[in-house]
């Protein structure tokens, strides 16, 4: 039967719509700047601490309520805590279910570098800070994780040995009470480069990707860090990187992710997935091509999995977009600047299939600023919650924006810099509720003076989502077989996506600078689509 090809012209109303609203908003002066946060929900009270880089020898740590009621906030100063802790830098922490935490890291003190660990309580005492392995071959704690029975930490680092004659990759079994070292075994020539992550699984078995130069390298180490398997896959003239975060499947399967870089052509970046079982078996692996690569190419920001195991990795894309200030300078990606930093989600299906990926183009509509990505979590229906941050000029402050399972914007927010400067944090509550915790700052100030906690709620609504390319049309309407359609409406040079029901890419074009194009779509099977031109999306029938 000849096809006709019906276009209907109106945003999609089938499809829902999130409004995020601010439930409360918190914020308190703090005295030393952090990295990362880690955060956790013990009953209704939210667990914040911090990481910092060596030479900061502050930790900062809070506890409030679900409500925002303050418990308490913490800073304990390490000068006293050790012998040589004036310095230590905090790399990982790992908190309990009753709000214990624990942090690892490294000191650099004069004459020796020394690996480090402490203990906070749930009420934010510091129980111990121990300096380990103190030599003149410098060495850190890099990960830490606690045991299913929260008695032992597990942790990752680097230390001396004499069979090297040089620091190399070790795993240690602590006591969670007191910090005394319980055993450790060297993982060279299984993991030889330093090691950034370990995950820990039912039995408290040990996860090591130690994906290095033209080879990935996954491990499993038991309880007693006895070598379980150990999986080498060639990957020539890529160099890994295994700094990604392992994740675990509800049948205790486990997701080793990649980020690969071809050390001979630039804009050949790529990020690998391989599943395997508890005792090592290669379930699959896929390797997918980033796409839209440029100079500075794409790096690893954050990733997790949802409840139909669906992969979802968070990247930071970096684009050259002219000459400019770039980085330097007193605009960090400023407009004018020589590169464009944008947020950029990919999503694959539960046997590595690829899906979609989606690029944020931020709330400045300045065109050279430069959005960070911050974290994701994603919630019981598959829909992707973001943060992000921007410091250019005239545009100060965070995102959090939505995309729905088929890859499409469902909504965004952003608070200026008055409220926030970055997310370090995110944590899901459960229906649809969610924590946000970073630094703060005046807008277009660039230090760090306000700790922030927020928490968040998103309501679905169905009707038009109004942002930008609202005059997006398509013509003629109804197109018969063999057609070429007109798109007008849509912004000069900006893509045009055609993807199917399940968030595909079928085809793409680019419009003209007269914002006007078209799309060709003879070769295209009959069934619902969805055209996307920026945030825009209207439904199509081809029949």
């Amino acid at each position: 039967m000849k096809k006709a090809l019906l276009f209907f012209l109106i945003s999609i109303q089938g499809l829902l719509h999130a409004q995020i609203n601010q439930v409360w908003h918190t914020d308190r002066p703090f005295s030393f700047s952090f990295n990362d946060s880690y955060m956790r929900i013990v009953n209704n009270n939210i667990y914040t601490h911090t990481t910092l880089f060596e030479g900061g020898s502050w930790q900062s740590a809070q506890s409030i309520t679900t409500d925002g009621q303050e418990n308490w906030y913490m800073e304990h100063e390490q000068f006293n805590a050790c012998n040589n802790c004036g310095n230590a830098g905090v790399e990982s922490v790992a908190i309990a279910s009753n709000g214990d935490a624990y942090g690892v890291g490294f000191q650099p003190a004069f004459p020796f570098g020394g690996r480090y660990v402490y203990k906070t309580d749930s009420a934010g005492n510091l129980i111990y800070a121990e300096e380990l392995f103190t030599s003149t071959f410098s060495g850190e704690f890099n990960d830490v994780k606690l045991s299913n029975d929260e008695t032992v930490l597990y942790v990752t680092g680097d230390m001396y040995a004499a069979a090297y004659n040089t620091i190399v990759p070790h795993l240690f079994k602590i006591n969670a009470s007191t910090g005394v070292v319980i055993s450790e075994v060297i993982t060279a020539p299984i993991g030889w480069t330093g090691i950034k992550k370990i995950a820990v699984g039912a039995g408290d078995n040990i996860y090591m990707n130690t994906s290095d130069l033209d080879t990935l390298r996954f491990s499993s180490w038991d309880s007693d860090l006895n070598l379980r398997w150990f999986e080498p896959i060639p990957v020539v003239g890529y160099q890994g990187s295994g700094q990604v975060q392992t994740l675990f499947y509800p049948n205790g399967d486990v997701l080793f992710a990649t980020y690969l870089n071809n050390y001979n052509v630039n804009q050949d970046q790529r990020i690998h997935l391989a599943r395997f079982s508890e005792g090592g078996e290669l379930i699959w692996q896929t390797t997918h091509i980033l796409e839209e690569q440029d100079v500075y190419g794409y790096l690893y920001r954050d990733i997790v999995l949802d409840n139909s195991e669906n992969v979802f990795v968070y990247l930071v894309k970096s684009k050259f977009v002219g000459g400019g200030g770039g980085f330097a300078g007193d605009q960090l990606g400023g407009s004018g600047g020589s590169s464009q930093i944008r947020p950029a989600i990919y999503k694959f299906n539960s046997t590595g299939e690829y899906q979609w990926n989606y690029v944020y183009e931020g709330s400045s509509g300045v065109e050279f600023s430069s959005e960070y990505p911050s974290r994701i979590i994603v919630d019981e229906n598959g829909f992707v919650i973001a943060s992000s941050f921007g410091n250019s000029s005239g545009y100060g402050g965070i995102s959090i924006f939505i995309i729905n399972p088929q890859g499409l914007l469902e909504t965004s927010l952003f608070q200026n810099g008055t409220l926030y400067s970055a997310i370090n944090g995110m944590i899901y509550e459960g229906n649809r509720t969610f924590y946000t915790h970073g630094i703060g700052a005046q807008k277009g100030s660039f230090t760090a003076d306000r700790w922030t906690i927020g928490r968040y709620h998103y309501d679905f609504t169905t009707g038009i989502n109004p942002v930008s390319n609202s005059d997006f049309t398509i013509y003629p309407n109804p197109a018969g077989s063999n057609t070429t359609v007109t798109l007008a409406g849509v912004k000069p040079n900006e893509v045009v996506e055609l993807r199917d029901m399940q968030g595909r890419l079928i085809m793409s074009v680019l419009s003209a600078e007269k914002q006007e194009t078209s799309m060709n779509l003879s070769h295209v099977a009959a069934g619902i689509y969805l055209v996307k031109a920026g945030r825009i999306c209207k439904k199509m029938i081809l029949q």
